[in-house]
């Protein structure tokens, strides 16, 4: 069952009182999931004893993506990634970050053994050559190529899907 965290350095305790375990951390908007996604956590998983992931908020998603984003809430995310079958026992702990900003504090506060970041991400903030810049003289970066030609936003630009009418206005709720 995955841990849902809302504080980077609650988060870093829980993972410090584990012994000889390698790290791996990861993020993303996770909005819409596919194949691609699967794919791309099962890898990274597969580098690290423990995936955390940086599960962007409704709010950064909106201000990244656009107008329409994201199409689940994050409660709604969190428990895909928890109950669908491809998914389960891929990511150990997610940690909800509301901006870039958050996001850098985090990994620096968290401090993995394995920064993954994906080429298929966005160019920005939270893309893989931020990472790599801001992060690859403190710990490994690892720049995984897309698993898949299918993007979110295209499954949601073909299918016209649009946000459950809750999708900004959610609260995280711990499990």
């Amino acid at each position: 069952m995955i841990k849902v965290f809302t504080d980077a350095h609650k988060l870093r305790e829980e993972i410090q009182k584990q012994v000889d375990i390698k790290t791996a951390l990861t993020n993303g908007c996770f909005d819409v999931l596919h194949e691609g996604h699967e794919k791309y956590l099962k890898d990274a998983k597969s580098r690290a004893d423990i995936l955390i992931l940086l599960l962007q908020s409704d709010e950064m998603i909106k201000q990244r993506k656009g107008a329409g984003r994201p199409i689940f809430n994050v409660n709604e995310r969190i428990n895909q990634l928890s109950d669908i079958e491809g998914y389960k026992n891929t990511v150990d702990y997610i940690l909800v970050v509301n901006n870039a900003k958050d996001l850098h504090a985090s990994i620096n506060e968290i401090h993995p053994d394995i920064l993954i970041a994906s080429k298929a991400t966005e160019n920005d903030e939270t893309g893989p050559e931020t990472m790599k810049e801001l992060f690859d003289k403190k710990m490994q970066v690892i720049i995984l190529e897309p698993k898949s030609k299918i993007h979110s936003s295209d499954i949601i630009r073909e299918k016209r899907l649009r946000p459950i009418k809750n999708a900004l206005k959610s609260e995280i709720k711990l499990k």
